[in-house]
């Protein structure tokens, strides 16, 4: 059997670990990483997950211009490691964004 790496998360958009911001690559790529929280209570006890999600292309730009803080979204990706000075850093690469609160 295939190994299978996908993740779908919903929470709301935060600065907890990044501000919303959208940047161009070499090859001009749009890229948007914004943080996002999820809630989750356990009776009394609530624990909170904070993630950065990265979205690449028409989704990166349809992010910087719909995404405020405190959106609600729903998430589908694959996690994505990095490593740094021998340091582990978790992200979401997204595939898709869908904004649960968007007002036209």
């Amino acid at each position: 059997m295939e190994d299978f790496n996908k993740i779908i998360v919903l929470g709301t958009v935060t600065t907890e670990k990044v501000d919303i911001f959208v940047e161009k690559t070499k090859n001009g790529l749009s890229v948007c990483n914004f943080g996002l929280q999820i809630k989750q209570m356990y009776g009394e006890k609530e624990e909170v997950v904070n993630l950065l999600i990265k979205t690449f292309g028409t989704q990166a730009e349809a992010c910087s211009r719909a995404l405020t803080l405190d959106s609600r979204v729903m998430v589908e990706g694959r996690l994505k490691v990095e490593e740094r000075n021998e340091i582990s850093s978790y992200h979401i690469v997204a595939i898709s964004v869908t904004f649960l609160d968007f007002k036209n």
